[in-house]
């Protein structure tokens, strides 16, 4: 489960690179005018992606990544 946890991670990172990318070129030489609306079209493209990714992975469960939530906290001596 963890080399199938850190696969999709590194998938995430390799999107993020492959987007910053991407927004350099479309940021680079702007008119400082038109940055603040150039960014923001580029982080929502980015969160697109980080979003598309998990939506097709179902979060990494169709790749192997599971991970358990249900545990309860044992009672610690104070809580008695």
């Amino acid at each position: 489960m963890l080399a199938a946890l850190r696969a999709h991670e590194n998938r995430h990172v390799q999107i993020a690179r492959s987007r910053l990318s991407a927004m350099e070129t479309a940021l680079r030489g702007l008119p400082a005018g038109d940055f603040a609306a150039a960014w923001e079209e580029q982080m929502t493209a980015l969160r697109e992606a980080q979003d598309a990714y998990d939506d097709e992975t179902d979060h990494g469960q169709n790749e192997g990544v599971s991970l358990d939530l249900s545990v309860v906290p044992e009672e610690t001596e104070d809580e008695e």
